[in-house]
């Protein structure tokens, strides 16, 4: 379930603690999001494009820096 990335990416960040996000709400959220970003039933712009796009970001950012 794409919804669960995202979440593990908020996760991993320690965004939910450092901005006291209550998980069940924050889930709640994501899962509205997918709803009304695949609603106009786009084949590019949709929630799977967004969260490409916020992992390949996430993944980058983590990288050490190169020498």
């Amino acid at each position: 379930m794409k919804a669960k990335l995202v979440y593990h990416i908020i996760k991993k960040n320690d965004w939910i603690e450092n901005y006291d996000m209550n998980e069940e709400v924050l889930m709640k959220f994501i899962k509205e999001v997918e709803r009304k970003y695949n609603k106009r039933k786009n084949p590019f712009h949709n929630f799977d494009h967004g969260i490409t796009v916020m992992h390949s970001c996430h993944f980058l950012c983590s990288l050490p820096k190169a020498h």
